[in-house]
């Protein structure tokens, strides 16, 4: 199983439809089928 790494500017660009990175962000997550690695 392949592993992304997803910072917070990730998930408020997800979460913003302002983001510019929105869109980007949210075809990624449809499309990604993989293990999402995060930190604190």
């Amino acid at each position: 199983m392949k592993e992304a790494f997803a910072d917070t500017s990730f998930y408020q660009a997800l979460l913003n439809p302002k983001d510019n990175w929105h869109e980007s962000a949210r075809q990624v997550s449809i499309a990604y089928r993989g293990k999402v690695v995060t930190s604190e």
